[in-house]
Parts: structure tokens; C-alpha cells; sequence
């Protein structure tokens, strides 16, 4: 998934790129200008579903993972 936020372009400086891998195995990616706002999102994403969740990543600015996202029923 590493690869496929470095695809889609630079990352604002301070900035973070979710992507998620959606249940019908599409790929989104959203930006945020902070990590609160990233894995708020990751979160919610990897929630919307009961069945197989979809995956959910905070990539920061340098393209590191900082955040997998989790539904809110694991805690």
C-alpha cells in the first residue's frame, strides 16, 4: 500500500495520506493536515463494515506507516 500513496504524489509537508483497500478491493486514499484527522478517518473506514473491514493506513509525509486503522468494536 506504501507504494500506492508514493504513486499518487507528494504529501504536503507535515501532512498525512490515508489509503484504504475497500471491501470491493477498490483503493481511496484521502489527506489530512494532521494525524488526528488521519486515523480518525482510518478508523472510521476500517468500521464501516461488520464483515471483512476494509484496510485502513496512515502514511506521514516521508511515506511511513504511523497508524493502521481500527474498528471501533476492537477497541
Amino acid at each position: 500500500m506504501q507504494e500506492a500513496a508514493r504513486a499518487i504524489g507528494p504529501i504536503a509537508a507535515g501532512g498525512y495520506r490515508v489509503m484504504v483497500l475497500e471491501a470491493d478491493l477498490r483503493r481511496t486514499h484521502q489527506d489530512f493536515a494532521t494525524l488526528a484527522e488521519a486515523r480518525t478517518y482510518a478508523d472510521d473506514a476500517a468500521s464501516e463494515t461488520d464483515d471483512d473491514p476494509p484496510l485502513a493506513y496512515v502514511f506521514d509525509a516521508d511515506f511511513e506507516l504511523v497508524h493502521e486503522g481500527r474498528p471501533y468494536h476492537q477497541g
